[in-house]
């Protein structure tokens, strides 16, 4: 197993965890983000990313993602733009004080 399946491995569980966790369902929130990755496909990220509770247990979440890349291979060089936009609904239900259910659909469309 690479690093990155065990790093996204560990992320998902912290993440069950925190959710399995959660007092109060609020998505009401805006995440900017902007960075570099070690990807030889990717460079630089950045993306946008708003939460909107839209009923008591019910959120839709929406965000735009641009990233782009550059590398050799061998004497050629190679360079790669991607732009994507995601669009998630998301239900929630509490079955025990300490035990959320999350479940969530999307749509996601990708160019590059």
């Amino acid at each position: 197993m690479d690093l990155f399946n065990k790093y996204s491995i560990s992320i998902l569980l912290v993440t069950i965890g925190w959710l399995a966790n959660a007092e109060v369902f609020n998505y009401d929130y805006v995440n900017l983000k902007a960075g570099t990755t070690s990807y030889k496909t990717e460079d630089r990220v950045y993306s946008l990313e708003v939460s909107k509770s839209v009923h008591s247990n019910i959120a839709l979440r929406v965000s735009v993602e641009y990233s782009y890349g550059d590398w050799h291979i061998g004497r050629q060089y190679k360079e790669q733009t991607a732009q994507t936009f995601n669009i998630v609904g998301i239900y929630h239900k509490s079955i025990l004080p300490s035990t959320d259910v999350l479940i969530s659909s999307g749509y996601a469309n990708i160019n590059g």
